[in-house]
């Protein structure tokens, strides 16, 4: 399964607009730190109950979810990644996705093989694959 494969299958079986009224009713709730986590969980638990089941919630480090297949998914939120906060435009580039949760630089970091597949950009907008 290619990207547009697996674009085309999210499209299918996940409904977007349940998502998104998620993503709209928290708002800006749940962004002190201490809460972030919690909020990401939500997100991330909510894309198996909007598939009714069929992209399986994993948690794992480097793994969110598991798709058609057996394909990797890691799940990144963030407002304004993809579209600019005030004119809703496409941005030329994903703005500051963390890819692993860690404390300190990352510099000379790697991505361990374990890591997904694909990564799945949400941002408050729209989603992305």
């Amino acid at each position: 399964m290619n990207t547009v494969d697996l674009a085309n299958w999210l499209k299918e079986n996940v409904k977007w607009n349940k998502y998104i009224t998620l993503v709209d009713t928290v708002g800006d709730e749940l962004n002190e730190r201490k809460l972030r986590f919690d909020k990401s969980d939500l997100f991330e638990r909510s894309l198996e109950m909007f598939s009714e089941g069929k992209l399986q919630y994993v948690n794992k480090e480097g793994v969110d979810h598991i798709g058609p297949e057996g394909i990797t998914i890691e799940m990144k939120y963030g407002g304004g990644s993809l579209f600019t906060n005030k004119t809703k435009k496409p941005k030329k580039h994903v703005a500051d996705l963390q890819l692993m949760n860690s404390r300190g630089s990352s510099y000379g970091r790697t991505l361990p093989d374990s890591y997904a597949d694909y990564l799945l950009i949400c941002d408050k907008d729209s989603v992305a694959l």
